[in-house]
């Protein structure tokens, strides 16, 4: 009998400490590009794939071919001119968070912690710390959404030639090379 109650405890112990693995269906992420200096589009990738760990590693990808622009010639310049999709399939993101707070959050429970790690896109890679809302919901489950948006610049990862490039086939005046990003992730237990 003593076995049997230890061998439950071994068990139920591991699944209380299981990662947190992305839910794609219920996560998403856009940024916002604005050209002609006043004409702002919400664009998203429909891939994201990533996790929580317990000890606070947080892993994040985001498949660069799955931009989705709602116009498919612009999705497929992205992927060709701006993203290369053909030599960097994805965007990475590598941090950590508070691995005590995160699991003394009570379920029902909202906070906010920082998030601070590296992204690693087209070949450069840049740190970011932000603010996170973080949300346990009554089954175990995340929701984390960040507070502000992420700003991301053009050049500190290799891109102004490729948005030139885009900005030339749409024979646009501009194409800013700020992009505001918005992410809200479901985590599952």
């Amino acid at each position: 009998m003593r076995i049997l109650l230890l061998i439950t405890g071994l068990l139920l112990s591991n699944i209380a400490l299981a990662d947190w693995q992305v839910d794609n269906s219920k996560s998403s992420l856009h940024f916002i590009s604005v050209k002609k200096n006043s004409i702002g589009e919400t664009h998203t990738f429909e891939t994201l794939s990533g996790s929580v760990a317990t000890n606070g590693d947080v892993k994040f990808d985001i498949d660069l071919a799955s931009v989705n622009t709602n116009i498919a010639i612009r999705d497929e310049r992205m992927r060709k001119f701006l993203f290369e999709t053909n030599q960097f399939a994805s965007a990475t993101f590598n941090g950590k968070v508070d691995s005590k707070a995160l699991a003394a959050l009570a379920k029902g429970s909202v906070t906010t912690m920082a998030l601070s790690g590296d992204i690693s896109l087209h070949g450069q890679s840049q740190k970011v710390s932000l603010s996170v809302s973080v949300v346990k919901l009554a089954n175990g489950d995340l929701i984390v959404s960040n507070i502000k948006p992420l700003v991301i610049q053009a050049e500190q990862f290799a891109l102004t030639k490729g948005l030139m490039k885009l900005q030339e086939l749409a024979g646009l005046p501009s194409i800013s090379s700020v992009v505001p990003v918005s992410f809200s992730l479901y985590l599952k237990k």
